[in-house]
């Protein structure tokens, strides 16, 4: 809530009366008249003083003043007369209207001169105050009229005691008449809120009817057909009871009302049709009474009276109370309210006989001068607010002698002036203001300027320049001097400008002219704007000038600038009233605009890319109604406000500057402050909102707007931040660069606006520059007119750039041309004409010289520009030419598709061999097939991939099924398969037919064929292969035939089949029941078919079946190997597999032991599994014996010795040939020169148990070696060991040294050497290579997993990480 208004004066009941009446002067008056009861109006003026009264003959019924208040009329009770009284002469007249009846009411046009004087009978005067007529309109209504108005469109609404409204013309024509159901008071005219307006500016027609209604009625055009059935619609609006009755009402907004009542409620409706009815808004705020309610639209406030006082609220929010006024005389009876028409003066009406007058707005004067505003306190009193010190200087504080009008100051005067004259008073000091002149002008002051010295007084088109005090420093002369000149043609003056320096003004003629008042002359004037200058606004020094022409468009004029001189101002809002400039010199060349509802903020780039810019910042809404901005200061803007206060409010477009860190905002903001800090030029702050944000966008616009700028110092420094090298240092070359021009040309350049680039290089005498960036950015048009002015050298260069360009483009006639203007035919150019001809080649194709561009293309050496022109030939179907050109070039499939198309096959037959592509050697297949040459159709098709043709013509034209049979097993073709199948049923070769028709998948045919000609066997055999292979069969036949076999009792097959078919519930009954023959190939796929299932019911029956649980008959130990194998059961399977080796040891059959042992080592190291010391250990021995052989084979005997010494020493485990291996290895010992092991065995052979076994041809030989013994020995050979390099016996498997067990080659039985190791490629096992390359040549198996190895395939183990790599492994795996 604001303070109270201050009352400024009173009329007491003695002046005037008790019963009280009053009425502001319209227009720009500031008079008010007031009545009593004593019958003499007084008329007042805004300090009380009375400067007219006029009695009456009577009690007043009625005072208006006209549209321009300068008379005011008057009617007393049961008269005929009217009181006129003029305010220029201060005159009174009267008017006999020289009617039987009296006069009851007036009204006063809005548009004319018209008086409306209403009688008693219904009769209506019309008085035209220009030319004293009187136009008497008889029988309007039939009683007495009580109310009347004017609306804008000058239509007279008319109200009587008769109950009805009419509406008339100002001629007196009745154009619509309704009928209420009371009597009708307080007539208005105003427009309803409508989608779709009227023909009339005001169309609704309101009043109160009777007590308790208000009544609401729409005037139609009278040229419409609905003016008379719209003649009788008043609508009726209805309150509550509780609210009393309907005092009074005011229209404002759009098409609002609002209402006061007698019990006190004040509502607002709207008239709106879809809001008509509802109470938008209703308060209580005079709980006895209420009497009156004003409405003032320049406060855009509302006042109302009753008990309580006087209480004031915002339109924009009535319920907030925004002063309260309480008469010191007491709050009883107020029964009248009213404001003066600019709001500044309230005055309220006792019933007792007072008038009080209230200031509720101060005049908007004030004056600014650097950070020191002037403003008027009161009527008569001027206070001076320091926005440095941010205080109010209340000691500067003068009461002046008149009510100004114009209020101006400086560092040394203030001054104020109304009319003509002027008052100058002088600050002495802070504490003293004294008169210092008065001055009286020509005519009347409408705006007043000063500065330390002189006065600026605008009169109508003139200025008057003077000095405030006159000096004997100065001349005579320069005391005073009117603008514009005497000499001059400037025009009619409309704005001006007063700066410590200069008297700046603007005339109609769009001419802004500098007088420097030091030197008494004009000392600048530029006339080239097109348009009257209406308002102009400088900053400090006065260089610098905003002005708004009179089209309502803005400019900066600045004298520094080159052409062009101003700028125009971006958005400038159509209703800007002024311009501020900042003051703080952080914030130079900041300036903004305001109109009623916001204020713009703008930055003024001196220099940049385009020269001197103004770019917009943002704007601001200005929260206080009616205030007014005076001073903008680091973005505080100083206001003016309506109750004369001055305020503060921060810029939004400022909002970088006073954030606290620790503040919270959102993404969007922190994007927004950094613009607005950038776009006004505050560096620092734009750097810490950088910085904030940390986005490569964000940094790269601040980076982009600096250079935009032409501020390379700190666009180094925000490089530097985002770390952009190259940036850095090539601005750090150009810092130094004094001519902008240059820089901005490469700036602008950079940022895409070449032809300002180009005019910048111009300007600065660089126009190579401008030259290369055209060229280089394929502006070749430009860049040819540079070159000819300046460097006709780079025609033909330039030339064939925009050849390229046009052929890329498609004109490839006019890049023919270029072409042949970029060939120089010089020696050093020879690679740049290359590129020209190549070019023309290309081009001639393309207009259609193909002559021209294949003889070119074939002169040019290389391929690429042959093929090139062959592709363009072949597209437009020149196929002999396309076809030599690709030949050439040798592009084989291209040349051959080319030749194929001109028939000409002798080429073709030339270049197929070199020819890759299917589909030609198809289309050429083709062509010979139809010439009968079929071996080479079949070839080609072979080629072209097309098995089933080739194979067509092997069956039918070649007659060699042979053939057709070899291409079908080696592509595998399905339809080549159908082909042969149906080949060999033609001929009765039904085993044939049958395994084509299965690769041909037609297996419901196979089986037919098969079953019909007794082939199920091999039906089966074939299907089983065709599995193998990895092609899919479908399930559904696979079952059928597993029926078919179950059907025969032929449980194998059935078994099978139905396995295949994954129904391994019935394939695993069917193999349990095979017997004799067929059993141990049931026992292997039921093992199979368990593995497959995954299933531990079918698991379980077959374990039991194997261990002969049910039948007692336990199957052999190998198949429960196989079991535990196909389950994925490791360890039992380990166990098996020793088990196995073992009986079959036993037996003799080592091979098959070692091949057991060896598939368990490979699952197990597959499984990454270790590998039980036992069964390593067994199938190293066994592998060493199955090695003797393969080495005496060799005739290494000494190898063979060793191994059969390894193999002697572990003799238990070969029961079955004791005899015979320690026979050998006494032979082997011998032959190899180990006479000492040879002697040692021999005692053991000779023992009882062995002597009767030895074979007789070696019997007498071993005696002798006992009898005479030999105990020489050759010592083994020693080797390092692969994992600590200390020396081994080269037999040796434990390294003595580091106790690891070392891998034994697989060749040699001898450990495995590091430098020399290999693996087998297809069981991994290790070698040494050397051993493993000679055994090669001699065998190509492996002799550990019997598989062929392609002698390519061994490698070398490099030296260490790979080698370490597999001794680890070898060591994990034991």
């Amino acid at each position: 809530m604001t303070s109270s208004p201050k009352r400024l004066f009173a009329i007491s009941p003695e002046e005037i009366g008790d019963k009280p009446k009053f009425s502001w002067q319209t227009g720009h008056g500031t008079h008010i008249a007031a009545v009593g009861s004593l019958n003499v109006i007084t008329i007042r003026n805004r300090q009380g003083d009375e400067i007219s009264s006029i009695p009456l003959k009577g009690a007043c019924l009625q005072m208006k003043w006209d549209k321009d208040g300068d008379t005011l009329a008057a009617i007393t009770e049961k008269s005929n007369i009217v009181y006129l009284w003029n305010s220029s002469s201060q005159k009174t007249s009267t008017i006999d209207t020289q009617t039987k009846d009296h006069t009851t009411v007036i009204a006063w046009s809005k548009s004319a001169n018209l008086l409306a004087i209403g009688t008693s009978r219904g009769n209506v005067i019309l008085y035209d105050q220009q030319t004293a007529k009187k136009v008497p309109l008889i029988g309007q209504h039939s009683s007495r009229i009580t109310t009347m108005a004017w609306s804008k469109d000058n239509l007279l609404a008319i109200g009587a005691e008769d109950n009805r409204i009419s509406v008339m013309l100002s001629n007196g024509s009745v154009i619509q008449r309704c009928d209420a159901n009371d009597v009708p008071k307080k007539i208005k005219f105003s427009e309803m809120k409508r989608e779709k307006r009227g023909t009339y500016e005001e169309s609704t027609v309101s009043a109160i009817i009777g007590k308790k209604n208000l009544g609401l009625w729409v005037v139609a055009d009278p040229n419409s057909n609905a003016a008379q059935s719209a003649g009788s619609q008043l609508f009726t609006l209805n309150f509550q009871d509780k609210y009393g009755d309907i005092i009074d009402y005011e229209w404002f907004g759009d098409g609002y009302i609002m209402i006061g009542f007698s019990a006190g409620y004040f509502i607002v409706i709207s008239t709106y049709h879809k809001e008509i009815g509802e109470e938008l808004h209703k308060t209580r705020e005079h709980k006895g009474y209420l009497s009156s309610i004003a409405i003032s639209t320049a406060l855009n406030k509302a006042a109302t009276c009753g008990n309580g006082g006087i209480k004031l609220h915002e339109l924009s929010d009535q319920y907030a109370i925004d002063s309260i006024i309480t008469i010191e005389e007491g709050n009883d009876n107020l029964t009248e309210i009213g404001w003066s028409v600019d709001g500044q003066l309230l005055a309220v009406a006792k019933n007792t006989g007072a008038i009080y007058v209230y200031l509720t707005k101060l005049s908007m004067l004030a004056s600014v001068w650097q950070q020191k505003i002037a403003f008027m306190t009161s009527l008569h009193e001027v206070s001076i607010y320091d926005h440095q010190t941010k205080t109010k200087v209340d000691n500067v504080h003068l009461t002046t002698e008149i009510e100004p009008s114009v209020l101006a100051m400086s560092d040394v005067y203030i001054a104020v002036g109304f009319n003509n004259r002027a008052l100058y008073y002088r600050i002495q000091s802070i504490e003293e203001v004294i008169k210092a002149s008065e001055h009286d002008y020509l005519s009347t002051i409408t705006e007043l300027q000063i500065n330390s010295q002189y006065a600026a007084a605008f009169m109508n088109g003139r200025i008057q320049l003077h000095m405030i005090e006159e000096s004997e420093k100065h001349s005579e002369e320069r005391h005073a001097i009117m603008f514009p000149l005497a000499d001059t043609n400037d025009g009619k003056i409309l704005c001006y400008c007063l700066t410590k320096d200069y008297l700046i003004y603007g005339t109609d003629k769009g001419i802004l002219s500098f007088f420097h008042i030091d030197e008494w002359h004009v000392v600048n004037k530029f006339d080239k704007h097109k348009t009257g200058i209406q308002r102009l606004f400088t900053e400090n020094f006065g260089t610098s000038v905003a002005f708004i022409d009179q089209k309502g468009d803005g400019y900066l004029y600045n004298v520094f600038f080159e052409n062009p001189n101003t700028i125009q101002i971006p958005n400038l809002p159509s209703g800007t009233k002024s311009i501020l400039w900042e003051t703080n010199l952080d914030n130079e060349w900041i300036f903004t605009s305001y109109d009623s509802e916001s204020i713009t903020t703008y930055s003024v780039y001196r220099d940049s890319l385009k020269g001197p810019q103004i770019m917009f910042v943002g704007t601001t809404r200005l929260q206080t109604f009616g205030s007014v901005p005076l001073l903008l200061n680091g973005g505080l803007l100083l206001l003016l406000d309506a109750s004369g206060k001055i305020v503060q409010t921060q810029l939004d477009t400022y909002g970088f500057l006073h954030e606290s860190n620790d503040q919270e905002y959102t993404l969007d903001e922190a994007i927004d402050r950094l613009s607005k800090a950038i776009l006004m030029k505050r560096y620092e702050d734009a750097m810490f909102w950088a910085k904030q944000l940390n986005d490569s966008n964000e940094w790269n616009k601040f980076a982009t707007a600096l250079l935009y700028s032409l501020n390379i110092d700190y666009a180094i420094k925000v490089f530097r931040e985002i770390r952009h090298p190259g940036m850095v240092m090539a601005l750090e070359e150009i810092k130094h660069v004094e001519d902008k021009s240059l820089v901005s040309a490469h700036f602008a350049a950079l940022f895409g606006d070449y032809d300002l680039a180009q005019e910048l290089f111009l300007k600065c005498g660089c126009p190579l520059e401008a030259l290369n960036m055209r060229r280089d950015c394929m502006q070749f048009e430009a860049a040819m007119t540079l070159a000819k002015a300046y460097d006709p050298d780079q025609i033909p260069y330039i030339s064939a750039s925009h050849a390229e360009q046009l052929e890329f483009t498609g004109d490839s006639s006019s890049a023919v041309k270029f072409y042949e203007q970029g060939i120089t035919k010089k020696e050093k150019d020879a690679h740049h004409d290359q590129k020209c001809l190549v070019g023309l080649a290309r081009c001639y194709i393309k207009v259609g010289e193909i002559k021209k561009g294949v003889t070119i293309a074939t002169r040019l050496p290389g391929k690429e520009i042959k093929e090139e022109c062959a592709k363009l030939l072949e597209a437009l179907k020149q196929w002999p030419e396309a076809a030599e050109l690709f030949e050439k070039a040798e592009c084989w499939d291209s040349a051959a598709i080319a030749y194929i198309k001109i028939k000409n096959w002798v080429k073709v037959g030339d270049i197929l061999p070199n020819v890759t592509t299917p589909k030609i050697h198809s289309m050429y297949a083709k062509a010979r097939e139809s010439e009968g040459r079929y071996k080479e159709a079949c070839a080609a098709y072979m080629k072209a991939g097309e098995w089933e043709n080739a194979i067509r013509i092997q069956l039918n034209q070649l007659k060699s099924p042979e053939q057709a049979v070899k291409i079908v097993r080696e592509t595998q073709s399905v339809e080549g398969a159908k082909m042969v199948a149906h080949f060999f049923e033609s001929i009765n070769d039904y085993s044939s037919a049958i395994q084509f028709l299965v690769l041909s998948k037609c297996y419901t045919e196979a089986f037919t064929m098969a079953q019909q000609n007794g082939l199920i066997e091999l039906y089966s055999q074939v299907i089983e292969k065709v599995l193998k292979d990895g092609r899919d069969i479908p399930l559904n036949d696979l079952e059928s035939t597993a029926i078919f076999f179950q059907n025969q009792n032929n449980h194998l097959l059935a078994g099978k089949f139905f396995m295949f078919a994954q129904n391994y519930d019935r394939a695993l009954t069917h193999l349990m029941h095979c017997t004799g023959s067929t059993e141990s190939k049931g026992i292997d796929l039921a093992i199979t078919c368990v593995g497959k299932a995954r299933s531990p019911l079918l698991t379980q029956k077959l374990l039991e079946y194997l261990l002969g649980e049910k039948d007692q008959i336990p199957k052999e130990a190998k198949y429960l190997f196989r079991f535990y194998l196909s389950l994925g059961q490791y360890p039992e399977a380990s166990k098996t597999a020793i088990i196995i080796a073992q009986q079959d040891q036993e037996s003799g059959n080592y091979r098959s032991a070692r091949d057991v042992l060896f598939t368990m080592h490979q699952e197990l190291k597959a499984q990454q599994t270790a590998i039980p010391f036992e069964m390593a250990n067994s199938l190293m021995l066994l592998h060493s014996y199955i090695l003797v052989k393969i080495q005496i084979k060799l005739n290494n005997h000494n190898r063979a010795a060793r191994l059969l010494n390894r193999v002697a020493h572990n003799v238990s485990k070969f029961p079955a040939h004791v005899v015979q291996i320690l026979t050998t290895t006494v032979v082997e010992c011998q032959k190899a020169g180990m006479n000492n092991s040879a002697f040692n065995f021999s005692l053991i052979l000779m023992k009882p148990e062995y002597r009767d076994l030895i074979d007789a041809k070696y019997k007498k030989k071993i005696e002798a070696l006992i009898r005479k013994p030999d105990k020489s020995e050759n010592e083994e050979e020693y080797t390092p060991c692969p994992h600590c390099h200390q020396r081994v016996p080269d037999y040796e498997l434990l390294c003595p040294s580091c106790q690891l067990a070392l891998p034994y080659c697989i060749i040699t039985g001898a450990h495995v050497i590091r430098e020399d190791l290999c693996v087998c490629p297809s069981c991994n096992f290790p070698a040494i290579h050397s051993e493993f390359m000679k055994y090669l040549y001699t065998d190509d198996t492996c002799p550990m997993c019997s598989t062929k190895i392609d002698l390519s395939r061994i490698v070398k183990l490099d030296g260490g990480p790979a080698v370490d790599s597999f001794l680890a492994q070898s060591s994990d795996m034991s």
